[in-house]
């Protein structure tokens, strides 16, 4: 008879022992390294396969003995739903893909590198066009981002549009716009304006330029997150676009000579011999990071949760029924 008792509680006691598992290693990987690595920890998949097998159990009960009644086929319907989506979300975990894709601009990129850090080849390339950041007015803190990328599949060729609240979707890939940074050492083309009329030029670096009503142009340095301690003016060293700066050289056409970190930041250092200089964008030196994941079982999830959701309406109506 306790044999038999226990038996009967096997699901039960599947659940309860889920329920450990799951918060255990919850709590252990989220101290270890943080809260986004415990949806793939060890301890979590344990977790829910454990549930699974409480509900399969469950389940099997239940349509060894079926009912002609609303409860028993939304208590079915909920199980069922709860089941589809525990095998979606541990077969995604098992057989998904997930990492991050970096572009510098003007580049392409066929692979990305997952959480191990290690490059998974993509079934066709990622080409950055261009890349565009808006800031609040007379400030560096960011508004908006996004990317112009090429998807480049054999011959042919798909050009999207990407920024923070409009990923895409290819090949069974999605990606999300997730940050962005400036890379020193690199020859960065810029524009800018200059010159009394305001006009828009291009000016490559430690190339000489002649602004029409300033004189020669030439940028000698680029720091993306310039400082200032008493030594002198430093690159920080810090992702992103902190305090992009730029060393230029004037000699207007009176010969007079010019030399000075101009920092988009500070309108006040754009200023050199008469002449206005305000960079718009930065070419060449920014690169972009995207998140790509490739999910094939999200669709048995998103039938797990049409299911339950089935059930759980059935089973609203059942109770409604009762009380009144």
């Amino acid at each position: 008879m306790q044999v038999r008792s226990l038996f009967k509680n096997i699901p039960l006691l599947l659940c309860a022992a889920g329920a450990v598992v799951t918060a255990a290693s919850l709590v252990l990987a989220t101290a270890r390294r943080g809260l986004e690595s415990a949806a793939d920890s060890p301890g979590l998949l344990a977790g829910l396969a454990l549930f699974a097998a409480s509900l399969a159990l469950y389940l099997v009960r239940r349509l060894r003995r079926p009912e002609a009644s609303l409860a028993w086929v939304s208590l079915v319907l909920l199980h069922a739903g709860l089941l589809a989506a525990l095998a979606g979300f541990f077969l995604n975990a098992r057989y998904g893909e997930k990492g991050f894709v970096y572009i510098r601009e003007g580049d392409a990129a066929s692979f990305y590198v997952d959480k191990s850090d290690k490059d998974r080849k993509l079934p066709f390339a990622l080409r950055l066009n261009d890349f565009r950041i808006r800031t609040y007015p007379n400030s560096l803190r960011i508004r908006s981002y996004d990317s112009d990328i090429t998807v480049e599949d054999g011959g042919k060729k798909t050009n999207v549009k990407l920024s923070v609240n409009h990923p895409f979707s290819y090949g069974g890939y999605d990606f999300y716009q997730h940050s962005h940074g400036l890379t020193a050492g690199l020859n960065p083309r810029i524009l800018a304006k200059a010159g009394p009329r305001e006009a828009a030029l291009e000016l490559k670096f430690r190339e000489t330029a002649r602004v029409p009503g300033c004189g020669s142009v030439t940028v000698r340095d680029f720091i993306p997150s310039a400082v200032f301690p008493d030594s002198g003016i430093r690159d920080a060293g810090v992702k992103g676009i902190l305090n992009p700066a730029y060393l230029v050289d004037l000699v207007t056409e009176k010969g007079a000579h010019f030399r000075r970190w101009v920092l988009p930041a500070a309108p006040e250092s754009e200023q050199l011999g008469g002449c206005r200089l305000r960079f718009l964008d930065f070419k060449g030196v920014e690169y972009t990071v995207l998140s790509v994941s490739r999910l094939p079982f999200s669709p048995l999830i998103l039938l797990g949760f049409a299911l339950a959701s089935a059930g759980c309406a059935g089973l609203a109506l059942v109770i409604r029924r009762k009380v009144k």
